[in-house]
């Protein structure tokens, strides 16, 4: 099948796992001299291949010690692609270049050390000991500092959306002041690059629907300048995104009607504050009463959601009726790599982002699994929560075969992983959590994009390919 095809091409990619023995073979050819004209540069040879790293910054007529190449032959595919990828650049300060060079000149040294303990024959010595923790150390820093690389300020993008702000008033005939704090915050490029349409819709909703004109400003006793915020902060979950207003805030019962005339809900519905707010997230909402070039088009926040969702982050809709609303964008800080929880279910092992899990709750030391309505629920905290069954989901997406890459076993369910979906909480069941660790996301490839239940790959702790969860559509693949 396509899904066990891409995993293999992902078993078989060297760049995604750890390879001693590569790196054994390049210490021992630097040692014998034979790379004598390229020795300097191999020692970034983690950016050899094509379109990664440094090497994107490469001259556009690269020499062959330059590509890692002996003849100019070798060196020409190289510099094809990096041709195609020169308008891919990125400004980075100089402060960052040098820990990263001291990081790898720390690195060279220990393993120095631990090369003249392996040719003395003491590789078991407290010194070697001290070499092994310090290079591991170091390669964690290396990465830290490789992906830092990457991260830019946010500030550009929220002049962007103070500018937005600004021209959606005046269009609207409102008088507004931006604010905007935390503009020191970095985000991965590739992250800023997705994040800036989503929020430049927001602020306009916020302008266009919050906001009220002056006059009615002034009969609520407000004053006619309105202010909205977009504030920007880090978390331990990476960063949270605001943009408030001081308007007159979302108005349940006008929303929950519009829902009711769109076919979105019955009026019989029973929804709480919260999920009343969520509605407007729905395709095709829109209070607006008139369709202009601001709003109305019945588009928007949908999508602001969907691509909110397909970077593994969340949105949440705080309001308050004639005191304004707040819309909290919270998001991973890097979409190639993150902490994870590695769980099993069936005898497969499969990556959860920590990011989408509110909280884990050992089954065996908490009795909490009920039966309501024929529904299995969880009862924990004084609350009820939904729950599915990881093993379920995924024999439904395998047909049956859940151990695709893996042998089966005897399910043995213990641990929820407790999540927020849609304004509620949602609990997954899995056989077990194997370990944490930092995984590094492998886009899918081919026709396996289009499914929902997988976000991505990564090679786990024990060299073997695994499945990224995408734990928020699993309730809808049940």
């Amino acid at each position: 099948s396509i899904l066990v095809s891409w995993v293999e091409l992902l078993r078989d990619d060297h760049s995604a796992r750890k390879n001693t023995s590569e790196l054994e073979q390049r210490i021992d050819a630097i040692l014998k001299n034979e790379q004598s004209t390229s020795a300097q540069n191999s020692a970034f040879g983690v950016f050899d291949e094509p379109g990664e790293g440094p090497a994107q910054q490469a001259p556009s007529k690269p020499t062959p010690e330059l590509t890692g190449s002996r003849d100019s032959k070798q060196a020409q595919p190289t510099t094809k692609n990096l041709n195609t990828n020169r308008s891919e650049t990125l400004r980075v300060a100089a402060e960052k270049i040098d820990k990263l060079l001291r990081t790898i000149s720390e690195l060279a040294i220990q393993n120095e050390i631990l090369w003249g303990c392996r040719e003395n024959d003491a590789l078991e010595s407290e010194l070697s000991d001290e070499a092994i923790t310090l290079i591991y150390k170091g390669i964690k820093d290396l990465q830290d500092e490789a992906f830092s690389l990457r991260m830019q300020s946010i500030q550009p993008l929220f002049q962007r959306l103070k500018r937005t702000a600004m021209d959606v008033a005046a269009k609207t005939g409102k008088q507004i002041q931006v604010v905007t704090s935390g503009d020191e915050v970095e985000l991965d490029k590739s992250m800023l690059d997705k994040i800036g349409d989503p929020l430049i819709h927001v602020v306009r909703n916020a302008v266009d629907h919050g906001i009220e004109t002056p006059e009615q400003r002034q009969q609520s006793g407000k004053g006619g300048l309105a202010q909205v915020e977009v504030r920007a902060s880090v978390n331990a979950s990476g960063v949270r995104l605001e943009v408030c207003d001081d308007g007159r805030g979302l108005i349940k019962d006008k929303i929950f009607a519009k829902a009711v005339e769109k076919g979105l809900v019955s009026s019989q519905d029973q929804l709480t504050e919260a999920e009343v707010f969520r509605l407007i997230m729905k395709p095709g909402f829109s209070t607006a009463e008139k369709v202009t070039d601001v709003s109305g088009r019945g588009v928007g926040m949908d999508v602001v959601q969907q691509m909110i969702n397909d970077m593994g982050g969340r949105i949440d809709i705080e309001s308050t009726p004639g005191v304004g609303s707040a819309f909290v964008l919270d998001l991973p800080s890097s979409l190639s790599i993150t902490e994870a929880l590695v769980v099993q279910v069936e005898g497969c092992s499969y990556a959860v982002p920590l990011s989408d899990i509110a909280e884990v709750i050992d089954l065996k030391q908490n009795d909490c699994l009920r039966t309501l309505h024929g529904q299995c629920v969880l009862e924990h905290a004084n609350q009820v929560i939904a729950v599915t069954r990881a093993k379920d989901c995924l024999r439904q997406f395998y047909n049956g075969h859940v151990g695709f890459h893996g042998e089966s076993s005897e399910s043995m369910e213990s641990v929820a992983l407790v999540m927020m979906a849609n304004g509620r909480q949602r609990a997954i069941i899995f056989d077990r959590i194997i370990n944490q660790q930092s995984i590094t996301v492998r886009p899918l490839q081919g026709d396996i994009r289009k499914q929902r239940l997988f976000s991505g790959g990564t090679i786990l702790a024990n060299g073997e390919p695994g499945m990224i969860l995408n734990i928020k559509h699993m309730d809808h693949a049940a």
